[in-house]
């Protein structure tokens, strides 16, 4: 499911538009950390994009026994640049400021003890073409396996209480990192 999901969002070229705009912030944001395989760390980036605010891409990383976070916040709306009707061919054509903070936590943190406790494995996807709606990625690998899952509006859907404890978790842990006052063009 995963890899199904990791093809189409690389290969595909009529990506919806929650796609998109997590393709488009993906390369925008600071670099996904990768563990080596079968090292013990891990690797998560939950991306949020709401209807209205500003979007933000946390990563949890373990290497060793610490436990990082990167956040990258975008400090005007990506949604509404990708709104605008002009073609946009590379991350280059589309002129966002964003910030990007990083800092270690303690594995107390609620977020890393969710990650640990519960591997977002079997999450499910519920992704909408809607570009109206709130839109949640999440990326996660243990060095071993890894998955990709994408959902529109969880807090409206019953079965979705994992991603809503994950979503909830990330606001806390996307606070930890100094703020850096500066934006990057």
């Amino acid at each position: 499911m995963a890899l199904n999901l990791l093809v189409y969002h690389t290969l595909c070229m009529d990506l919806s538009f929650p796609l998109t705009l997590e393709r488009q912030a993906s390369s925008l944001a600071a670099s996904l950390f990768l563990p080596a395989p079968n090292s013990g760390n891990f690797s998560f980036r939950i991306a949020r994009f709401p209807s209205e605010g500003f979007e933000v891409l946390t990563d949890v990383y373990k290497v060793g026994a610490r436990f990082h976070i990167q956040v990258t916040r975008f400090l005007e709306p990506l949604r509404l640049r990708l709104s605008e009707k002009k073609p946009i061919n590379t991350p280059f054509d589309l002129p966002v400021s964003i910030e990007i903070s990083c800092s270690t936590c303690e594995h107390t943190n609620p977020l890393v003890s969710e990650l640990l406790l519960r591997p977002p494995f079997e999450f499910q996807n519920d992704l909408s073409g809607s570009q109206k709606e709130n839109h949640f990625f999440i990326f996660y690998t243990d060095s071993q396996n890894c998955t990709a899952k994408a959902i529109s509006e969880p807090h409206n859907k019953s079965w979705a209480e994992d991603w809503q404890r994950l979503i909830n978790r990330s606001y806390g842990t996307e606070h930890i990192p100094p703020r850096r006052n500066k934006a990057l063009v």
